[in-house]
């Protein structure tokens, strides 16, 4: 008896086919700007502390399970993000301020050195059509550079002990997203400046970012949008069809 022809082993799912409606890399852009806006809109009380704190922890976990990061990482922060939380409503929530603005701090930390990387992983130099997805990752690890330099703010003010801005003023955690922004977008408002060299060389180190960023990937994953890319046996990587 002749056995039966098995078809053509299936390929490897793409990581931008997703299966849920929600689950792609607009859900991931929609709640980075969700954290933003938290993080700009709070007052420094110690609920809205909590609040930053889940917000960011949420957006982590997302950002995780639509990138397909590995399970390790994901197993890792599903056991972080709670703990982080309930440190925030031990500290920020209900006790010690000092302790939930430090929880906020590092959450907010992991989730812009780690959600670049897994964007870019599981997205940019994966997917094999340039579409919205691709334009929503580009995006979203924009909006995260700049989350990554307002926590880098915050932190270089809390190692150093010294006041960041040259203006006084008691600054909170929204003070150095705000001007992370300004600085990534070179409006430069001029209302906060940085006082130290240090803080200077960040400052400019996110301006040239910023604008490098804009006029290479995103200008480049735009203008080759609707655009399919395919393996080049020659080479080994990708080229465009």
């Amino acid at each position: 008896m002749t056995p039966a022809r098995r078809g053509p082993r299936p390929l490897p799912t793409d990581p931008l086919v997703r299966t849920g409606r929600f689950d792609n890399y607009g859900s991931v852009l929609a709640l980075l700007v969700a954290t933003f806006v938290v993080g700009m809109a709070g007052a420094g009380s110690n609920w809205w502390t909590l609040l930053n704190v889940a917000t960011q922890g949420i957006t982590l976990l997302f950002v995780l399970h639509v990138s397909r990061a590995r399970p390790r990482l994901q197993r890792l922060a599903r056991i972080a993000v709670p703990v982080a939380i309930a440190v925030a409503v031990g500290g920020g929530g209900f006790g010690n301020d000092r302790q939930g603005s430090a929880t906020a701090l590092v959450v907010s930390g992991a989730l812009a050195a780690i959600g670049p990387i897994v964007v870019l992983n599981g997205s940019v130099r994966r997917t094999t059509t340039i579409d919205r997805e691709t334009v929503s990752a580009a995006l979203s690890i924009y909006l995260m550079i700049g989350l990554f330099f307002g926590f880098l703010y915050g932190a270089t003010a809390a190692v150093t002990g010294e006041a960041f801005f040259a203006q006084e003023l008691a600054a909170r955690q929204a003070d150095y997203l705000y001007f992370s922004f300004t600085v990534l977008t070179t409006t430069g408002f001029g209302d906060l400046s940085a006082a130290t060299r240090l803080g200077r060389s960040f400052t400019m180190l996110e301006a040239v970012i910023g604008q490098i960023y804009l006029v290479t990937v995103v200008a480049l994953v735009v203008s080759n949008l609707g655009r399919a890319r395919r393996t080049d046996p020659g080479t080994g990587g990708d080229a465009p069809q």
